[in-house]
Order: structure tokens, then sequence, then C-alpha cells
């Protein structure tokens, strides 16, 4: 009968209901949807809707029948090597610059973005992307804090435009009274703890250390591949080169006693 469409279809076992299929009215949402509603002890747990979305009211395994979070996704004890798991897809066809796909976050019961991590392209070329972590700032704004460039493995923190292998990069106000990188080693086994180790070239023109000004037109202290360290200098011409346009004076302060012997010499 054509009112069999639409009745009710209750498989039962014991005093519960395992599956409970249900095609509700001859019009509306309900039906249009097609629910299907897993229920356990009279409360509805698992709905599954014929748009494609779903709702869990439990931990989901994938992979597994003993999930111990909301969602845990097992590859399995015999699968070596690199396994992917979990594949976000973003299907657009017609690809541009800045299509992506991303991972968003959310804290508190008003759904507040938190942060975001995701993937987008960097061309119309579909073979260049880009990675970026996104975190909430101080004026509730989700803000890029650092990226990962696909076609050099070039990182920026602080910037979306890294010009070497990490650039940590601080705006004028974004970084006031601190630095803005530090090294810290608290190993207090006396030689086991190492600082900062620099490897570079050997040639004159190579630079394993330089420290400019602010404006980066000045360089003010150098250390060349051949062993040369320059002060006030970008190209140190001897083991030790000192340089200043004015005044090229050499500053020697020692104590003695509690007495302070200072002498100056001109610099040759």
């Amino acid at each position: 009968a054509a009112s069999d469409v639409y009745k009710r279809q209750d498989l039962r076992s014991a005093d519960y209901s395992n599956i409970l299929l249900t095609s509700a009215g001859s019009s509306g949402a309900g039906l249009d949807r097609g629910l299907i509603v897993l229920r356990e002890n009279g409360s509805n747990n698992t709905l599954l809707y014929g748009d494609g979305s779903a709702t869990f009211g439990g931990n989901v395994g994938v992979g597994t029948d003993s999930p111990g979070n909301l969602l845990t996704i097992h590859a399995g004890t015999s699968t070596d090597g690199d396994v992917t798991v979990l594949r976000l897809n973003n299907d657009e066809t017609a690809l541009a610059d800045g299509d992506g796909v991303s991972m968003e976050f959310g804290l508190g019961t008003d759904f507040r973005d938190a942060g975001k991590i995701g993937v987008f392209s960097e061309d119309t070329s579909h073979d260049k992307y880009n990675m970026r972590f996104s975190v909430r700032n101080a004026s509730n704004t989700i803000t890029e804090r650092m990226r990962i460039v696909g076609s050099d493995g070039d990182v920026g923190i602080g910037t979306n435009n890294p010009g070497s292998r990490l650039h940590v990069y601080a705006a004028d106000g974004e970084s006031v009274n601190t630095h803005v990188a530090q090294f810290v080693n608290l190993e207090e086994t006396n030689g086991d703890s190492e600082g900062v180790f620099i490897r570079a070239g050997n040639a004159s023109n190579d630079g394993a250390l330089e420290i400019q000004n602010r404006a980066g037109d000045t360089t003010m202290f150098k250390v060349s591949g051949d062993n040369k360290v320059g002060i006030g200098t970008g190209s140190p011409a001897a083991e030790l080169d000192l340089y200043h346009a004015t005044e090229p004076r050499l500053r020697s302060v020692s104590y003695t006693h509690l007495r302070a012997h200072e002498t100056e010499a001109d610099l040759v």
C-alpha cells in the first residue's frame, strides 16, 4: 500500500531497539533527508542523514572498535611506512592563487575561532603550495603567525614572505622591550651545555655571522669565512678590523686594586 512507504520500520531485540529506520511524513525535511537513527537505551546516539551529514553522541572509531577519543583513526599494526590516516581535500577545479584547504580549531560554547592550519595554492599551476599556521590574536582575529613555503622550504615567523631557511620578523610595535629570538640551554652538566653552532663557507665573501642596524644599511659586526672579524665594517681586511668614519680609536679599561686605569690609542 502507498502508506507502507512512510511507515516506521522497527527492528527490536529483547527490550530495546538496536536499529530504528524512519521515514517521517509524506513531505518535508524528514522525508527529503532520509533520516536514519541508531538508538541505544532510548537515546538517539547516532543520526545519519541522506544529505551526507551525521551526528554522533559518543566516540567514533575508524579501524578500531575501542576508540578512546571523540575520533580515533587506526591504520593497523601490519601497515609499514608513512601511512596517511586522514585526508582533507578541496575539489576546486579552477584553482586560483590563495585557494586551499584548512583545519580550524574552536573553543567555548559559542564556537569561538581559536586557530587554523591550512595549505593553499601559491599560483594557478597546481604544483606550488604553502602551509600557514594561524591563531587568534589579542584583537580576537585569526592571524597568520607562521608560514612554510613549499617551493623552497623557507619558514617565516611573523612574515608571509620568508627570505631564508628561517626568517623571524617583528614589525614596529610587535616586540617592544623584548628579544625577537632567544636560544637558551639550561643544561647544568659541565662540558655538555652548548650554545649556537654556525657553519658556513670559508671565503672572504662568505659570512658566518653578520649584525646590521635596523635599517639594514650598515654592518656593525661581521665574521667572514676567512677567519676575519670586522667591527663597523662588512668587509674585514684583517683578523680584527675596527672601522669608524670619525673616531678610529680603541679603548681599553682595566681594574687593578679597585682603581680604574683607562687608556686610549689611535688605530693604524
